[in-house]
């Protein structure tokens, strides 16, 4: 993981990187793990929702 800021990106060998905004006293939203999950991943609103839920 790399940070600059307030701002953290993953990164796993195959897998696109993730680029969000963290504020460690803070919980991410439901809707921004959402965003990331199909903006940055790629993945369905569908498997999105089933990641969330799996935990």
């Amino acid at each position: 993981m790399r940070s600059r800021g307030s701002h953290r990106t993953l990164a796993a060998e195959g897998r696109p990187s993730i680029l969000f905004v963290f504020h460690g006293s803070r919980s991410l939203p439901g809707w921004m793990v959402r965003r990331v999950l199909t903006q940055q991943v790629g993945r369905t609103d569908a498997e999105a929702l089933r990641l969330v839920k799996e935990g």
